[in-house]
Order: structure tokens, then C-alpha cells, then sequence
């Protein structure tokens, strides 16, 4: 079995704690939007949601976080 090449990375969640909260909240309310006949429709509105509740800038901490501690271990 391969090691990932991301194993012993931590994310620190406290710079984007707000836009986790958030998304959240918009799962909670869409977690059984596969029940429904409009899914497409609700699915849009869904990634409509996330992206208003942070979405991106919690996916560029992410990466940013990543790339330093890849950075940081050599392996980047």
C-alpha cells in the first residue's frame, strides 16, 4: 500500500471557522435534496449556497495550508 503523499497534514480550521459554519448550515438544509423530483434544480442551488457561504475561500486556505506544510516536509 502507498503512503499518501498528504499523511501528517493538519488543517487549521480557525482562519475560515465562519465559512465552516456556514456550509454547514447549507448541507443541513440540502441533505436530502436527492429525495426530490428536481434535483438538478436544487443541486444548483446548493453550490449556489456554499459558494455564497465561503466555499472558495475555505478550498484556498486549504490549499494554501497545504502547499506549506507540502513545502515545509520537502515533498512539494
Amino acid at each position: 500500500a502507498e503512503v499518501s503523499p498528504v499523511s501528517g497534514f493538519s488543517f487549521n480550521e480557525e482562519p475560515v471557522a465562519t465559512e465552516m459554519a456556514q456550509m454547514s448550515s447549507v448541507t443541513s438544509e440540502y441533505k436530502f435534496m436527492s429525495l426530490y423530483d428536481d434535483f438538478d434544480s436544487r443541486y444548483k442551488d446548493y453550490l449556489t449556497k456554499m459558494k455564497q457561504a465561503g466555499s472558495e475561500k475555505y478550498l484556498a486556505e486549504v490549499q494554501k495550508q497545504l502547499d506549506v506544510w507540502l513545502k515545509a516536509n520537502g515533498k512539494k
